[in-house]
């Protein structure tokens, strides 16, 4: 007898919201299908069996139980049974106390289906469920908040931003052996590194009884939301060939959690909760508190494919991206040219080779060093231009850029101020403070974003210098982190989500003011590549691997992640370069978006003329970069910083008649060819290569000769198609 009793289904595009609950439970579960694989679901059993149950005082053990889609905790529940105290706090009374009252369906606008689940119970807690599916998107929104309808005050100390049931629904047992959770590991420039682990390596095994929960929850806690995984997860199915993904937007402290005591895995996330970031959250009567949105999706496929459904999440926000946006220029960043130390002699030689090549941005990058003894350490928070950078003021480099047709850019790193300024002197009332003490991590003191009048002294500082001196560009970074809290709330980590509220209302000042400014997302790199603060950027520096062998690598791990035309990709041309080296870098920013540094004012004429291809193989490629879909035909290297053999990464057209290929040779390969069957009926449109021997077609063979450390990439397109 199959006991999953059916709530409520959807059709949302290529996927089906299933609401069900076990008959006689009182909750609602929410499970993501294919459309295309509904007919594939199987009944579930209904209790256990086997040799322990048969020997065991209670033979009616559920296979399974409703977990429920939003789950909440009150700081008065009891800890709760399974042996999970200190582990999770999913499954508290308050969650297993609430009542499905209602699913419901409403288009507010064409093309937008919202669908909101109540739940309740009997002390006055209200759950608001609220899925959103936008037409021919690959993913779903999910919005969840809870009421206090009750009579008296009530603290939560956890509140689920989504939560997958039902997993997996294409077996009717625990389905051993043929589940995996896919998650990205992420370190200063070592961003996006998939970990691939079956359930049973992780423990997540059920019980015999079904007694005690296994669950693996992991997260970050602090101002760097990508610093350790990024704030996303994805279960596969692998017989079913079948993956759920989810990712959750803050730039605060965020867990998410794989959590199993029965038959079925459930996945979870949201704010990192009193256990894990030391949150909680007071609620009078009538107040309402909302968790940060999730996104989810499901379909047929692998993680690589699947994935890459989630990245188009992002993909409002660069709909809002300037107009100047639109073709994905190059970026020139004189980072690694100075080292925080231009000089108006230096940005005027880099303005005019930039503009030769047809480079449209160009970033100063931290430079409001005052001297060498003191980079990075007492420059930040006044931002008082300095006089070796504008020695003949800012229009005298911004006007002749603005007609060589190149926008100028700016670094700042406004949130915080570093020791000796006047900010980190006299704002001592304006910083963040934890147990009474002003913060200090890495050098900095930080700005609290949750009031006015820091809001008003940065719009002095840093939008009102941008707006009257004519940049075009913003960079903006973070270079220290906040620990899981600060004062001025109800709980450590409810103050620092407030903060990060804060920062975002800043960007949104920013946006506001300066419609037209591009804004990059920095924080050491892609220690802030979450939805939350992407969207309100226009691209993203990736990593802050700028010369290292292991960029190409970066760059590809990304497309999991991002969208690749976010993605700024460092290539750090050097005078010392031979024109090997110079592809090789040139070839990584063609899986995003080139972003060049170094020695660009001296290079000779061969280097530059290939930096010159390069760009010009990039532009032909831009379409591709924006709306094509990656493809990974070599495995994961094992060590990024010893890297042996070769990636190669193709990037498709939506129409299936274009697309590039983009091969790096690392060291430790048997030969130097490297070769990809192709479908009959391709033909080579243009290459980028510094060898003798151009990528080529071979016999419906794509082929490469590369020695080590040597790079190629090559357009190909359909032999019948109509433009190349």
């Amino acid at each position: 007898m199959d006991t999953m009793q059916i709530l409520a289904e959807y059709s949302l595009g290529d996927m089906v919201a299933r609401y069900f609950q076990r008959e006689g439970d009182t909750g609602a579960s929410l499970c993501l299908l294919p459309a295309s694989r509904v007919a594939d679901v199987v009944a579930h059993r209904e209790k256990l069996t086997g040799v322990e149950i048969d020997h065991f005082a209670n033979k009616n053990l559920p296979a399974w139980r409703t977990d429920s889609l939003a789950h909440v905790r009150l700081a008065t529940d009891d800890w709760g049974g399974g042996l999970t105290a200190g582990m999770s706090m999913r499954q508290s009374r308050t969650t297993q106390s609430l009542r499905w009252m209602s699913t419901e369906s409403d288009q507010p606008t064409p093309g937008v289906t919202v669908i909101t689940t109540t739940l309740l119970n009997d002390a006055g807690i209200v759950v608001l469920h609220r899925l959103t599916h936008r037409a021919n998107d690959p993913f779903v929104t999910i919005d969840t908040a809870v009421r206090n309808d009750g009579a008296i005050e009530i603290t939560i100390d956890l509140i689920t931003s989504f939560s997958l049931g039902g997993m997996t629904p294409f077996h009717p047992e625990a389905a051993p052996g043929r589940l995996k959770l896919h998650r990205f590991r992420s370190y200063w420039s070592a961003e996006g590194r998939p970990v691939a682990q079956w359930l049973e390596e992780l423990q997540l095994d059920r019980s015999w009884a079904g007694y005690t929960v296994a669950n693996e929850r992991f997260g970050q806690v602090g101002s760097m939301p990508v610093r350790g995984w990024f704030p996303l997860a994805f279960l596969e199915d692998v017989e079913a060939g079948v993956v759920w993904g989810a990712q959750v937007a803050t730039g605060a402290s965020w867990q998410i959690e794989a959590y199993r005591k029965d038959d079925f895995v459930n996945l979870s996330g949201g704010l990192a909760d009193r256990e894990f970031g030391q949150w909680w959250k007071t609620l009078r009567s009538d107040e309402t508190f909302a968790a940060p949105s999730a996104f989810l999706t499901v379909a047929s496929g692998g993680i690589d494919q699947v994935s890459q459904r989630l990245t188009e999440t992002y993909r409002s926000g660069r709909e809002a991206a300037p107009p100047i946006e639109r073709d994905l220029p190059a970026c020139f960043n004189e980072w690694c040219t100075t080292w925080g130390f231009p000089t108006h002699d230096t940005m005027t030689a880099q303005v005019r080779s930039a503009a030769e090549l047809g480079v449209r941005y160009v970033c100063i990058d931290n430079g409001w060093q005052r001297s060498k003894a003191e980079i990075g350490k007492h420059a930040v928070g006044d931002w008082e231009s300095a006089e070796r950078v504008f020695s003949q003021g800012i229009d005298a480099i911004v006007s002749p850029a603005r007609d060589a047709g190149v926008v100028m850019g700016l670094w700042f790193e406004h949130e915080v101020a570093t020791p000796k300024t006047s900010s980190f002197l006299e704002h001592a009332d304006k910083m963040l403070r934890l147990d009474g003490k002003i913060i200090e991590s890495s050098g900095r003191r930080f700005f609290d974003m949750r009031r006015d009048d820091v809001h008003a002294l940065l719009e002095r500082r840093v939008i009102d210098l941008l707006d009257q001196q004519g940049f075009g560009y913003l960079k903006i970074d973070y270079n220290a982190t906040l620990p899981y809290g600060v004062d001025g709330a109800e709980s450590p980590g409810e103050g620092l989500r407030q903060h990060i509220d804060g920062v975002r209302r800043f960007m949104t000042r920013l946006r506001n003011r300066l419609p037209n400014l591009v804004i990059e997302n920095c924080s050491s790199g892609g220690h802030r590549l979450e939805h939350s603060l992407m969207s309100l950027a226009s691209v993203a520096s990736g990593s802050d691997a700028h010369e290292g062998l292991e960029c190409p690598v970066l760059a590809a791990n990304m497309h999991r992640l991002m969208l690749p035309e976010q993605n700024l990709v460092w290539a750090t041309a050097r005078k010392s370069d031979d024109l090997r080296r110079i592809v090789y870098r040139m070839a990584a920013t063609f899986l995003g978006r080139v972003c060049l540094s170094g020695d660009l004012t001296e290079l000779d004429a061969a280097q530059r003329d290939l930096v010159r291809a390069g760009l010009n193989f990039y532009r032909a490629c831009v379409p591709l970069v924006r709306h094509g879909t990656t493809a990974w035909h070599t495995p994961q290297p094992l060590s990024y910083r010893q890297l042996t053999g070769h990636q190669l990464i193709s990037r498709t057209s939506p129409g299936g008649d274009e697309a590039l290929f983009v091969a790096h040779r690392f060291t430790g390969a048997a030969t130097d060819v490297i070769t990809l069957p192709l479908a009959a009926g391709w033909r080579v449109a243009e290459t980028y290569h510094a060898e003798p021997t151009a990528p080529q077609i071979l016999q419906d063979r794509l082929t490469f000769s590369l020695p080590p450390l040597a790079a190629a990439a090559v357009r190909i397109v359909r032999a019948n198609a109509t433009h190349i």
